[in-house]
């Protein structure tokens, strides 16, 4: 009788220090600051040339008397502009209510995947109001009462809380199974005593 062993791959995940976080998410706020910068420097000259094309427009408009249509072309383009800024407001403080969140979870976990749900939760309650502030049922809080908060309605993200598996043990009798609920006053007396010498 011969026995095959399939070969299988193991996945290493690799686990980083806070330095290496912070220096990751310093790097990633310097490359979006640069991105954001060239963005802004190509909507500004792409602005100026519609600009310029929107001018000599208006100039041809005028001399023809067709103000109507210049009106309404000028509110069409004001309200297209507005919604660019507005998307472009939110696109920002997106990124900057993410970057706050990643740094707030990386201290709580060294694994990806709990920290990618741990950002979620925590960019739930995020705010950007001249910056990023965090609000729980509309009371806001510091960053140490955040920490407190979210080891608390998820301690299962958390690294090194016995919640999360690192570190349960199970009790001296049953390895730590669930205990099934009993009403003695369902029981017999021969089921009390038992039960009560299982204890």
């Amino acid at each position: 009788m011969t026995e095959q062993v399939e070969n299988t791959e193991v996945k290493e995940t690799k686990t980083y220090t806070q330095a290496e976080l912070d220096e990751i998410v310093g790097g990633l706020k310097t490359k979006n600051a640069e991105l954001l910068g060239e963005k802004k420097t190509a909507f500004d000259a792409a602005n100026a040339a519609e600009t310029a094309k929107k001018q000599a427009e208006d100039e041809r408009l005028k001399e023809q008397g067709e103000f109507k249509s210049l009106y309404e072309t000028s509110q069409a383009e004001l309200t297209t502009l507005r919604d660019e800024q507005s998307a472009y407001k939110k696109n920002i403080e997106s990124k900057d209510i993410n970057a706050s969140a990643l740094s707030i979870a990386a201290t709580l976990t060294k694994d990806p995947a709990r920290q990618n749900m741990l950002v979620e939760q925590i960019a739930k309650n995020a705010v950007y109001d001249d910056g990023v502030k965090f609000a729980f049922g509309g009371i806001e809080l510091d960053q140490a009462k955040l920490v407190e908060k979210i080891k608390t309605d998820f301690p299962f993200l958390v690294d090194g809380n016995p919640a999360s598996g690192d570190r349960v043990k199970g009790g001296d009798k049953g390895g730590g199974a669930a205990r099934k609920k009993v009403n003695f006053n369902e029981m017999t007396t021969a089921q009390k005593v038992a039960h009560l010498e299982n204890k």
